[in-house]
């Protein structure tokens, strides 16, 4: 009994326990003398009491599926010996017969699905022979539901019917009888390989199962490799896997198998694995009957040894040269478990290669027809005796001048079983290359177009492939063509020119190392005639159809790689282009972007600074990337439009590349001539990164020459002021409908968009409830964000006087996203009635959101509760503690002792008691 109120949801249910003592008087202990005279009387002769002394059920609540033991206590109360005595159990639905023990002498058998009986014999008088009888009784589900026991006591020559019986009911609850049941395969398995174990979990109910938890114990000589099971997840640790899958699980329905995969590591005998199934320890159900709950597989093993070729390398130099000796090395293995028989290792060498030498620590080796074969009678597990081969690369004119990489492989076998054949090889790949010093030689020219009569310079770069470092001196030629040569520099070059052949010598002191580069030469010239001013550059053994070569001492084996040509095209109309850029804001127009401010401008003018009317530019391209940029985020008012100068015909089509805030401006038609301008303007929208920023912008031509590259570019700066957007992204109360006294738990999500760091954050959480509503109980508050602090605690209550709270956060960083997790219990309602509560949660910061003012219309998010009737469920066990020891505190001289009764109070749920009495 009691009053139902709010709570939490019964998977964990209160329990409480009351012992009364009463006293009886003490003349009854003295009782027996006066009887036995009264009795002599006429007509009282061969009277005896039989009586239910007690009767006790446990466990009180069963699991339904589980066993109920009963345990009734028969004596007799009267002087005369009761004749003939039986105890009859009577149980008219939800259990089923299981067995009784009943005294020495005494038996019992069942006389229906519903009846037991147990015949006890004679009593002796006056409480001298009490007999304890233990019935047991399978409670048969499904739950919740309940079981009613009668125990009653008959004799020929019972005076005192009215003590002759006595009821228990037994509460019963929720069973799922769980089994598992196990296979293994391979059986028998070879050592070294996997053995897979299926386990099968099955539900006998009466009950659906909830969530269940398996555990494989895998055998000392076993190694992990995986576990998995359709719903399931599956960890292991030491040996000892784990799974867990949710519920429910119907009764009889098929549960998904799992999986676990091992690596047998015994050489021979038998290993055992061992699992067991439970409820889960969260959401399971309890199992009435473990017996069946843990299932055994027994794996014969065979012999195995797992050879294999853990690693073939070359320990000699890389890239290897042409003609020269290559050092292999061959990692044979066994991974056992068993030693492996009559092993043998071969590699057959490349075409081309020739054979020097085999030999290994415990290895017979030889080569037929290139071929190596190394062999042994026995290998033991764990040996690790390399074999190491010797053999001669091809010559240069095998391997080619760019080289040629050869693939090299080793197998191994043996007579004795191989639990795993595809780890039996091992290759390498070598590459070789020919003899000598390979010199590379690479080349960049600018400007393209040119202005004709104005200079160009090329970067020539000179690079040693290898694979031996290259000495004495070394040589660059250069042919020109439609150019004339004006200097060649670059840390130790040297050059001139005769005619249109450039010659630049370096004295390469120190030789030039593998894969080293000599300092870059830079050469200018200047363009003399329209078209294409092209050159070409050469090194190592190759020129450009003029001079003398200079290659170095070794030898550049490939000529391929030596030489370079580049064009830039040279043209007589050479406009003169300049840029301007100038920052503005749309108040003050300063450089400075307030938070009243959304938007900044950036004027870029280009001028054609040639003489009027001359020097018509074609191919002008404007190019300005907007600082501050937010990639998704900030924008340029569009279409982006350049405006031209009177008379200019020039048209432009202009690209915003929205990731990076790029502008590019193309000229599409018509000439931009001597004396007229192009004008860009700019607008880039809020939200802007915050800071002070130097934005650059260029011009180039890619149709003329511009004599000029000077005033090709211009800069400006900008401040840009921060402004933050704090959201409130999510609330959320889950769940959303619950009883009174049951727990939800309520989410709120905020973030800040940014673009800057947002100051002094807080968030207010303002519930809404009836006028005398019982409001709730706080059980936890927890805000993610380090450091920051609520003004409510656990045991708080929220009521209609106390509709609110706040928590302080702090800052915000640019995409930061917190939370606060609340979790809260309604309170019980007199009336009990359907109720809700509506809650609206709010962030706010001191950073400016919004240029115009205001928070983006984004801080508030809102939630309801509905909270349903309380209900609870409780349930009371009272028991006699029948041969307790109850020393009376008050002396005898009261003539009293004291009985025991023990009463246990259990609340099953799903709402929180309170307010709960005993009676």
């Amino acid at each position: 009994m009691g009053s139902p109120m709010g709570g939490r949801q019964g998977s964990g249910f209160a329990a409480g326990l009351c012992t009364r003592f009463v006293r009886a008087p003490l003349a009854a202990r003295l009782l027996a003398p006066f009887l036995a005279l009264l009795l002599a009387a006429p007509g009282l002769a061969n009277a005896a009491d039989a009586q239910i002394t007690s009767l006790v059920d446990s466990p009180d609540p069963v699991v339904a599926g589980a066993v109920i033991e009963y345990t009734a206590r028969v004596d007799n109360n009267a002087v005369d010996a009761a004749l003939n005595v039986r105890l009859r159990l009577t149980v008219p639905a939800g259990a089923t017969f299981v067995s009784a023990t009943p005294p020495g002498g005494a038996s019992c058998a069942a006389q229906s699905a519903t009846v037991v009986q147990c015949t006890l014999g004679t009593l002796p008088a006056l409480g001298a022979g009490p007999v304890d009888v233990v019935l047991r009784w399978r409670a048969l589900g499904p739950g919740p539901t309940t079981v009613t026991a009668t125990a009653e006591v008959l004799s020929d020559n019972d005076a005192n019917a009215g003590n002759n019986s006595q009821a228990q009911t037994t509460t019963v609850n929720n069973g799922a009888n769980l089994s598992l049941a196990k296979t293994d395969s391979p059986d028998p398995v070879v050592g070294g390989s996997n053995v897979t174990y299926t386990l099968t979990v099955s539900n006998a109910g009466p009950n659906d199962a909830g969530s269940l938890r398996l555990v494989d114990t895998l055998p000392p000589s076993t190694s992990f490799v995986s576990a998995a099971g359709a719903g399931w997840t599956c960890g292991h640790s030491g040996g000892v896997v784990t799974c867990t899958r949710p519920g429910p699980h119907a009764l009889g329905a098929g549960i998904p198998a799992v999986s676990v995969v091992a690596q047998v590591n015994a050489a021979g005998g038998t290993i055992t694995n061992s699992a067991t199934v439970s409820p889960g320890t969260t959401g399971g159900i309890a199992d009435p009957d473990s017996a069946d709950n843990t299932a055994t597989a027994n794996t014969s093993v065979l012999p195995g040894a797992d050879i294999r070729i853990a690693q073939k390398t070359v320990t000699s130099a890389l890239p290897a040269i042409a003609d020269s000796n290559v050092t292999f090395v061959i990692q044979p293995r066994n991974g056992g478990p068993a030693a492996a028989t009559d092993v043998s290792v071969s590699d057959t060498l490349p075409a081309g290669w020739t054979f020097v030498s085999a030999s290994g620590t415990g290895w017979t080796c030889g080569n037929a027809a290139n071929t190596v074969t190394c062999t042994r009678a026995t290998y033991a597990a764990g040996a690790t005796n390399d074999i190491t081969v010797v053999a001669t690369a091809p010559n240069n004119a095998a391997v080619g001048p760019t080289g040629t990489t050869y693939a090299n492989t080793a197998t191994v076998t043996a007579t004795s079983t191989d639990p795993n054949a595809g780890n039996n090889s091992g290759s390498v790949n070598v590459n070789v290359l020919p003899d000598g010093a390979d010199l590379r030689l690479t080349k960049s020219k600018t400007p393209d177009p040119v202005a004709q009569g104005s200079a160009l310079t090329s970067t020539v770069t000179v690079t040693n492939n290898g694979p031996r470092t290259a000495t004495g001196p070394l040589r660059v030629l250069e042919q020109l063509t439609g150019e004339t040569f004006v200097s060649g520099t670059g840390t130790g070059w040297t050059c001139g020119a005769v005619g249109a052949l450039v010659t630049c010598n370096h004295a390469n002191a120190g030789g030039l190392a593998i894969n080293a580069a000599l300092p870059a030469l830079t050469i200018v010239t200047t363009a003399t005639a329209a078209g294409a001013a092209s050159n070409q550059a050469c090194t190592g053994s190759s020129t450009p159809g003029a001079g003398t070569a200079s290659p170095p001492a070794e030898g550049d084996p490939n000529p391929t790689n030596d030489c370079v040509t580049v064009a830039s095209n040279s043209t007589t109309t050479r406009p003169d282009l300049g840029i301007s850029k100038a920052t503005s804001t749309p108040t003050g127009g300063d450089k400075v972007v307030g938070t009243s401010e959304s938007s900044v401008t950036y004027t870029l003018v280009v001028t054609n600074s040639s003489a009027a009317g001359t020097e018509p530019a074609t191919g002008i391209t404007i190019d300005d990337t907007v600082p501050g940029w937010i990639n998704g985020r900030s924008s340029i008012t569009t279409p982006v439009s350049v405006v031209m100068s009177g008379g200019a015909t020039a048209t432009f089509g202009c690209v915003v590349t929205s990731s990076t805030g790029r502008v590019l401006c193309t000229q599409s038609g018509g000439t931009l001539t001597g004396g007229q301008t192009a004008t860009v303007t700019l607008v880039a929208n809020r939200p802007l990164q915050d800071g002070t920023f130097t934005n650059t912008a260029t011009v180039f031509n890619t149709a003329e020459g511009d004599p000029n590259a000077a005033n090709n570019s211009a800069s400006d700066t900008v401040t840009i002021a921060p402004i933050a957007d704090v959201e409130m992204t999510g609330k959320t109360a889950t769940p959303a409908s619950v009883r009174a006294g049951e727990e939800s738990t309520y989410v709120l999500s905020f973030r800040n968009n940014g673009p800057s760091t947002a100051a002094a954050v807080t968030v207010s959480d303002t519930f809404t409830f009836a006028p005398g509503d019982a409001g709730l109980t706080v059980l936890s508050i927890a805000s993610s964000k380090a450091g920051s602090t609520c003004s409510i605690a656990a045991g708080a209550l929220l009521t209609p006087a106390a509709t609110n709270f706040s928590c302080t956060i702090g800052t915000l960083a640019n995409g930061e996203t917190q939370s606060i997790t609340l979790i809260v219990r309604p309170n019980w309602q007199a009336g009990n009635a359907v109720r809700s509560f509506g809650n609206l949660a709010r962030v706010n910061t001191t950073s400016v959101e919004n240029p115009a003012g205001g928070d983006n219309g984004n801080n508030e998010r809102t939630a309801t509760l509905a909270v349903q009737p309380a209900l609870v469920d409780l349930l009371v066990n009272k028991t006699d503690r029948v041969g307790a020891i109850n020393l009376d505190p008050v002396p005898f001289t009261n003539g009293a002792t004291f009985l025991a009764y023990q009463v246990a109070v259990t609340n099953n749920g799903p709402s929180f008691a309170t307010g709960v009495t005993i009676t």
